[in-house]
């Protein structure tokens, strides 16, 4: 198995932006009304499955110059996800905290939840969902790069 030394700084550059990419559908959604609508998820799986086919692309094409690998192109996809999911977690905590402090009781609301969520729950929450759909969405996207039998 070849892997190609990766660079970390593009890597982390394109977390960021997938981040806040998401942070600014989050946004959106909520200055529209739409944020608890039970389809907004999907959005930013959408987005999250367009930013890491989108970046890794780009990585291996731009930053590696075409030497690909499966295992490359998989570690760079997680790298990403992990990176979006810190910052749509630190968007979270700032938001909640400072700016939308009735955010906790407008989600039991929204969901006819029993207990009132916490922070640490939406976070976590958030997060695990980040990490797994990333790296679920990476599994498939690194199969775009894999060799060819005759490279």
């Amino acid at each position: 198995m070849t892997v190609y030394s990766l660079q970390w700084k593009p890597l982390i550059v394109l977390g960021l932006l997938s981040g806040l990419l998401q942070v600014g559908a989050g946004l959106v959604m909520y200055v529209s009304g739409l944020y608890f609508a039970p389809w907004s998820p999907l959005v930013n799986l959408l987005l999250l499955a367009v930013c890491m086919a989108g970046g890794i692309r780009w990585y291996v094409t731009r930053v590696l110059g075409g030497r690909r690998t499966y295992f490359t192109a998989l570690v760079a996809g997680v790298a990403v996800t992990v990176c979006t999911g810190l910052v749509y977690a630190t968007y979270n905590i700032v938001s909640i905290t400072f700016f939308y402090p009735n955010f906790l009781e407008d989600m039991a609301q929204a969901f006819a939840r029993a207990e009132r969520p916490t922070l640490g729950m939406v976070v976590a929450t958030n997060l695990s969902a980040f990490c797994l759909w990333g790296t679920i969405l990476s599994v498939l996207t690194a199969l775009a790069f894999r060799k060819a039998h005759s490279e």
